[in-house]
């Protein structure tokens, strides 16, 4: 309900930072900053796409838990998306967002929830000559749990 609630406001803020910020810069200054924005946000995206998929790839190899480096990835991706949104509040977000010690406080509450109402087990091995063709098998089990929901 807060993260509807989140996404329901965000674009109202951000139109309420153009009528506060606009006259202050002006259209020019205004749109420079979007601009600068949108482009920093592909910049993000770009950049953190393709270390993530590595990052991912060594973690799955090395045999340890993906989870945390997958939740990075996706506050990175996050980032770059609130910076492409027109608006100086979502800037503020996403500029948060790119701070390590901002992601690593949010990925440890999300495992904290993850622990308290399930858990994921992603284990990986090479097949062998019967199994897929020089390729990697990644077998996934999971637990449900019934536990109270917010």
């Amino acid at each position: 309900m807060r993260i509807l609630l989140a996404i329901l406001l965000l674009p109202l803020v951000d139109i309420a930072s153009f009528v506060v910020v606009g006259p202050r810069l002006g259209v020019a200054g205004t749109l420079l900053l979007v601009v600068l924005s949108v482009m920093t946000g592909i910049a993000v995206l770009r950049r953190s796409g393709l270390r993530a998929v590595e990052r991912l790839r060594s973690t799955l190899i090395d045999g340890r838990q993906a989870v945390p480096e997958t939740i990075d990835a996706a506050l990175l991706a996050l980032a770059g998306i609130l910076f492409i949104l027109p608006g100086f509040a979502s800037d503020i977000l996403a500029l948060l967002l790119l701070l390590p010690p901002v992601r690593d406080l949010i990925t440890r509450q999300l495992m904290a929830n993850f622990k308290r109402y399930g858990s994921v087990i992603v284990t990986t091995h090479t097949p062998g000559p019967s199994g897929a063709p020089g390729g990697k098998v990644i077998d996934v089990d999971y637990d449900e749990i019934d536990g109270p929901r917010r």
